[in-house]
């Protein structure tokens, strides 16, 4: 059986060597609004994921309204490996039942700890101890096989880096993201948004608090001025 080019993380995962301050990436936490400009995966798309159990964040859900749902890194590479098979016509289906009979194993990030692979057509594979199943009859046993991969990790470690490095008090529109909207420079936060919590009432030290921590100050006040 010929395998295509694509893969996806290795278990453990890597630690990125683009990063500076790569020690302490492992650790951190990352907001639904971060992880959306990281990982290009839309806000809607999340709760979605989360709500039926594909993708959930470790460190909070959003058991409520107002419930802020933070993620750690093995999370932003199990959202980047489902995009990545999602975008290869692995049907939410499949992955369901795969990831179902991983849980099963004790895997707790089955989609950023375990090895996947995508044959010539189309079918996916993955490695569970040294050994090749296929998706669909998980069960079954192949071949033995083995990728190493650190790509999607780096991918990952470098847009956290520019994320990191954003221009601050900037308004920019940026096409295909929310419809050319003026946004927050470097993150999917509308302006309309932060004015529309000023206008309830919100002042700028709780709007960034206890709704957009990613922001600074310089960021909503340039959305109120513009």
């Amino acid at each position: 059986m010929r395998m295509s080019q694509y893969v996806t993380p290795v278990s453990p995962i890597p630690r990125p060597r683009l990063y500076h301050g790569a020690r302490v990436l492992l650790l951190r936490a990352f907001s639904s609004a971060q992880v959306a400009e990281i990982t290009h995966v839309s806000m809607g798309r999340l709760s979605y994921w989360d709500q039926h159990g594909f993708v959930s964040p470790s460190y909070s859900r959003a058991a409520h309204f107002g419930h802020r749902r933070l993620y750690s890194f093995p999370d932003l590479v199990s959202l980047r490996v489902m995009t990545d098979l999602r975008r290869e016509g692995i049907s939410l289906r499949e992955l369901k039942r795969l990831i179902g009979y991983l849980h099963k194993l004790d895997y707790a990030n089955p989609l950023a700890e375990i090895r996947y692979d995508i044959d010539g057509i189309g079918r996916l594979w993955f490695d569970e101890g040294g050994l090749t199943r296929a998706a669909r009859r998980p069960e079954q046993i192949v071949m033995p096989f083995a990728i190493p991969l650190r790509r999607t990790v780096e991918d990952l470690a470098s847009a956290i880096l520019r994320l990191d490095r954003r221009p601050h008090g900037v308004i920019e529109r940026r096409r295909g993201v929310l419809g050319y909207k003026p946004v927050i420079a470097g993150t999917r936060i509308t302006v309309r948004a932060v004015r529309d919590l000023s206008k309830s009432g919100i002042k700028p030290s709780a709007i960034i608090s206890d709704y957009f921590p990613d922001l600074t100050l310089g960021d909503v006040e340039a959305a109120l001025a513009s």
